[in-house]
């Protein structure tokens, strides 16, 4: 590690308690805020302002609908007073970004009440990290991070409670091989992002090419500034100390000037946030701290890293040896897959060198890859015990905290498909909330999406703000039915936006299939002309995102309004309807150009698909809805006719016999090898099904009796 980078600076920008009494000065406000509120964002190039801009800006448009479009509560008014963001304070220089807020009930509900949001802006307390320090470090640690990460993941499958035992052994089986298929797909793909930050290094310093040494240093800086944060965090202790100092600084302003406190922090914001928390032993240094709201958390996965870093010398070896394994087996299916394409265009001398390089590639790869992951699994068996600790030291300074200020509520949410988060917080601890709750369902861009949801995020955030700072009659707790009822609906919007994206993803699948079978056109021509439609920005899924955001509108003023409404209205039916028709387009044209078992097996595989996705992005965790009643496979297999042992068996039985009938049919019966292969995947289709129908009438009657609850509106306000 480098000696010669700069040591913690000082920011030079005014003091955030100096920017908010000029404020009030100015304002003429005397009193406290009856509210503030800290927003801490989370690592990568985070310019000031920028939190306030966008996650503030969500904010307050939420607040301003929910106060002046409410229904029987009665609708009121909210009013900017102040705001020193993008410049539009008259001389506000280089202010720390805040906003104050008056938020005045109806007549007769009371007095305004005033809230203070301000930014807890840590980005720039600290140098950035260097390439050349974070790469080695990052190669090391990235495989065992994001192979933990999907193990996680694979953990939350589950089972329904109440299925039936005997279902229960097909349905075991089935999770199961998916659990294990995600273990290895996450540890080659965390090592195909090590191999590129390893190309990155190689590019920019060994090409001739001014472009591509250009482009490498480019991508070197984006990572280093997002992911080095988390390098320098774990272990840089200097470094993490500067973070949270800035941010305890922040909170010190916005405590001293407000009755009541709540700090909103994202990502690797929660351990910045909670460093500063946690180092705060003191009652004076917390009061009037009552709530820690922490989304897409980084917590747990930052004190496991750091835990990990120590150790890092003791597993180096193996480590290097998962990520060249991992390399060398993503090196040679890139060759598997480039020969298979280009080999009908390459000159037939060309063509028959590269089919005697095919096979000694593919067993390269099959071979390296059943050894990666066989020592990523050993791998993440030696760390357990580094995630139990990570888990631990967590709640031991979480009890340190609750002594010092027993109010303190701590309120973790999670999107379903985040793989910052990666699921609940996963620590026994006092006042400890650790909900699941679904923006897209779409782990790209999940992690960044949480102020978009309005149907869920928002609600349940800003419900707890209400009751903290008023007024009161906007509040609602989080066993309120009418946030169970706005979440159950976002449940069924999400599982149906996911269902929809594998049906237009299938469509353009099948469309490919299509223009191949149908007019005989080379593989490689439909390729590039979907290549050039996406290239020129025509992405269906666009045109998908804008319908269910318009559609998700609707619902917003639902709650907003709290009436009483059907699950589904004819306008979602619609929707689903023109999804469903491109889905089966493809099979109906495969089906007219008499390639009927080509047809079969698209529809098959697009429902399988549809079906394998909402049961691995939805797993675990505790819903505001409160109807997943599932069970871990653990206790599933527990729950089975004979216990665990028999449950082990059949398992092992069911995939020998499935793999057996395959390896049979393709020996034996080539012939008859695609239709072993549909009654397989049929097989498994019917039991997952069987299970998602009867969750979802089991889910239907939740929610009719949670959407009995909510009070009934005044004639007058319903839509």
């Amino acid at each position: 590690m480098k000696s010669g980078l700069r040591g913690p600076r000082v920011l030079k920008s005014a003091d955030m308690a100096e920017a908010i009494q000029d404020s009030r000065e100015r304002l003429g406000l005397s009193q406290a805020f009856d509210l503030g509120v800290l927003l801490v964002h989370g690592m990568g190039e985070q310019k000031r302002r920028a939190t306030l801009d966008t996650d503030g800006g969500e904010i307050l448009e939420w607040l301003r609908k929910r106060v002046e479009t409410a229904g029987a509560d009665g609708a009121g008014m909210v009013e900017i007073l102040d705001e020193v963001q993008r410049g539009v304070a008259a001389g506000d220089g280089d202010l720390p970004a805040h906003v104050i807020v008056r938020i005045t009930p109806p007549p007769g509900a009371g007095a305004p009440a005033y809230w203070l949001i301000a930014e807890g802006w840590w980005a720039e307390s600290f140098p950035p990290a260097d390439y050349e320090e974070f790469a080695p470090w990052a190669r090391a640690a990235g495989p065992l991070v994001g192979a933990t990460v999907i193990a996680d993941i694979a953990r939350r499958l589950e089972v329904g409670k109440d299925v039936n035992p005997w279902l229960r052994l097909l349905l075991i089986p089935v999770r199961f091989p998916i659990g294990l298929a995600m273990v290895a797909i996450g540890a080659l793909a965390a090592f195909a992002v090590s191999l590129y930050g390893l190309v990155l290094g190689r590019a920019a310093k060994m090409t001739s090419l001014p472009f591509v040494a250009r482009w490498a240093l480019s991508k070197q800086r984006t990572l280093a500034a997002g992911q080095g944060d988390a390098y320098l965090f774990a272990t840089r202790p200097e470094y993490s100390k500067a973070m949270a100092d800035k941010v305890r600084s922040d909170l010190a302003a916005v405590r001293e000037q407000s009755m009541v406190v709540a700090i909103v922090a994202h990502s690797m914001g929660t351990g910045v946030s909670w460093e500063a928390l946690t180092t705060s032993r003191s009652p004076a240094a917390i009061h009037p701290v009552r709530l820690f709201v922490t989304y897409g958390q980084g917590l747990r996965k930052l004190f496991f890293t750091r835990e990990a870093a120590t150790s890092l010398p003791q597993l180096a070896s193996t480590v290097g040896a998962i990520s060249q394994l991992g390399a060398l087996a993503i090196v040679a299916l890139a060759l598997i897959g480039v020969t298979l394409l280009a080999r009908p265009f390459l000159p037939d001398a060309l063509a028959a060198i590269l089919a005697i390089v095919l096979g000694p590639a593919a067993i390269v790869a099959m071979i390296s890859g059943v050894l990666a992951v066989v020592l990523e699994v050993e791998l993440l068996r030696s760390c357990r015990r580094i995630w139990v600790q990570s888990g631990q030291n967590i709640e031991k300074d979480w009890s340190k905290v609750r002594e010092v200020a027993p109010e303190l509520k701590w309120l973790d949410l999670w999107a379903s498909s985040d793989p910052a988060s990666v699921g609940p917080l996963s620590v026994v601890g006092e006042r400890i909330d650790s909900y699941k709750i679904r923006n897209r369902a779409w782990p790209p861009v999940d992690h960044d999406v949480y102020w978009m949801n309005h149907t869920e995020y928002l609600p349940i955030v800003l419900s707890c703000l209400f009751e903290l700072g008023g007024p009161t009659l906007y509040a609602a707790a989080l066993d309120d039915p009418r946030l169970a009822v706005t979440a159950m609906r976002r449940h069924t919007r999400v599982h149906w936006l996911v269902t929809t994206r594998v049906f237009l993803a299938g469509a353009a699948g099948g469309g490919l299939v299509v223009a191949v079978v149908g007019a005989g056109l080379p593989l490689w021509i439909p390729l590039v002309a979907a290549a050039v439609l996406l290239k020129l920005g025509v992405r269906p899924w666009r045109w998908l995102d804008a319908g269910w955001s318009s559609l998700v509108t609707a619902d917003e003023t639902t709650y907003f309004r709290g009436v009483r409404l059907p699950l589904w209205s004819a306008a979602w039916w619609l929707f689903g309807a023109l999804a469903a028709l491109l889905a089966i387009l493809p099979a109906v044209l495969l089906l007219l150009l008499g390639r009927e078992p080509l047809g079969a097996v698209y529809l098959i595989a697009v429902a399988f698909t549809a079906l394998l996705a909402l049961t691995v992005l939805s797993g675990g965790g505790s819903t505001f809805g409160r109807r997943e009643q599932k069970e871990t496979l653990r206790l599933a297999m527990r729950g089975a006719p004979g216990g665990a042992p028999v449950v082990i068996v059949v398992t092992a039985a069911a995939i020998t016999v499935l793999v057996l009938a395959l390896v049979l049919a393709a020996l034996a019966a080539p012939g008859l090898f695609g239709t072993v292969l549909l009654l397989e995947v049929g097989i498994v289709l019917l039991a997952m099904a069987a299970e998602g129908i009867r969750e979802y009438w089991r889910f239907r009657t939740e929610f009719a009796e949670r959407s009995a609850k909510l009070p009934p509106p005044p004639a007058s306000r319903r839509p």
